[in-house]
């Protein structure tokens, strides 16, 4: 539980970092690594197996007491409707070509991309 709500969290939090960064080209070069935490956080954002997850626990323990929809389940449901929203619309070609690296060249495409 604890991973499926911190993971979403901080894709989403560092997702809105790195498209506030890059609003006046040429971003920081702090953006590209971002950008690779980014990447490497959005397979920890498993929100549909979590949403299932939630449903089939509902679903067992309306038998045994009342069960009420909070602000939590609305959150969950939010976050599940917003990640494929962002992912969707997300152009990362386009955060990529914004990047200044440290020596001061923009990163032009990804195939210039440093190796982390």
């Amino acid at each position: 539980g604890f991973c499926a709500v911190v993971a979403p969290a901080c894709y989403v939090a560092l997702l809105l970092v790195v498209l506030v960064a890059v609003r006046r080209p040429p971003a920081p070069a702090w953006v590209g690594t971002a950008m690779r935490w980014v990447d490497r956080l959005r397979p920890w954002s498993m929100n549909e197996v979590l949403m299932l997850g939630i449903l089939v626990a509902l679903t067992k323990i309306a038998q045994l007491a009342s069960v009420f929809a909070g602000p939590g389940l609305y959150a969950m449901l939010a976050i599940v409707l917003l990640l494929p929203a962002i992912m969707s619309t997300f152009d990362a070609r386009e955060v990529w070509q914004r990047v200044a690296w440290a020596d001061g060249t923009p990163a032009g495409d990804l195939a210039r991309e440093p190796a982390p």
